[in-house]
């Protein structure tokens, strides 16, 4: 028998889902196609994220064997890119003179300065040449314009060492660029070859002769110089003072297949 109202009924019923269908499958193809366009559409670089991973014990020992060549530069504040003036960078390049054999009181050409400059602080560093820069009547730097040269009148002595103890560091997956932290202290360099005993937390305090942070022939005597137990005596007077001993951050971009300086923070 003819069931009309039945057949009516299973009409609707179809018509609902086929409807049901066809807003389903328009709505999974704009997802799809959403998903695809987010893959290849590349993030601006303002809005990647930064993926660190921890450093190696030879990235350790290669970071902080660079920061001793940069320390005899840096030891008043905080450095970037901006602050290399001429005074700084001179000075550097005197610093590592034994390095670079450099010799300012004969004479060190302007594009002598300039290519040691690029070795340490990369291919984009932008130096001015200047008349002269003085930091105090002994550590002048003389420019003659005529024959594109620095002179200074004596050889300058730098005798604070800094002592860097490792405290963290991690490398930017896809920049490269590596940022050390270290606890930083200063000693005076005797020039004899024995192991220094002093240490201060600021440089300041080491030029001037002032009461050191610790002194380790004082706090241990002789077993402060027994070479054997040093660093026992050093690690325990370090551990002791370590609320007064200031962290510098070092960052180091990543350049023409090399590293080099970008910032100190202190």
């Amino acid at each position: 028998m003819y069931e009309p109202k039945k057949s009516k009924g299973k009409i609707v019923l179809i018509l609902l889902l086929l409807l049901l269908l066809g807003v389903g499958g328009y709505f999974g193809v704009q997802y799809y196609f959403k998903e695809v366009k987010e893959k290849e559409t590349p993030q601006k670089e303002s809005e990647q994220k930064e993926v660190f991973e921890d450093l190696s014990d030879a990235q350790v020992s290669y970071v902080l064997s660079k920061i001793n060549f940069y320390d005899g530069m840096l030891p008043y504040g905080n450095f970037d890119e901006n602050t290399l003036n001429n005074e700084l960078a001179l000075r550097f390049v005197d610093s590592v003179r034994d390095v670079e054999y450099v010799d300012f009181t004969k004479g060190t050409s302007l594009s002598k300065v300039e290519e040691i400059l690029k070795r340490y602080f990369g291919p984009k560093v932008h130096f001015n040449s200047e008349e002269s820069t003085c930091q105090d009547a002994n550590n002048c730097f003389y420019y003659n314009q005529e024959e594109k040269k620095y002179t200074k009148l004596n050889v300058a002595t730098y005798p604070y060492k800094t002592k860097n103890v490792y405290v963290s560091g991690k490398r930017e997956v896809t920049t490269k660029k590596i940022i050390v932290q270290v606890r930083q202290l200063y000693y005076i360099d005797t020039q004899n070859g024995s192991s220094p005993m002093q240490f201060y937390n600021q440089v300041e305090s080491a030029i001037n002769n002032q009461a050191p942070l610790f002194d380790l022939l004082a706090m241990y005597g002789n077993e402060a110089t027994n070479e054997v137990h040093y660093d026992n005596t050093f690690n325990q007077a370090y551990q002791a003072n370590l609320g007064n001993i200031p962290i510098v951050t070092y960052s180091f971009a990543y350049q023409s297949g090399g590293y080099y300086l970008e910032k100190v923070e202190k």
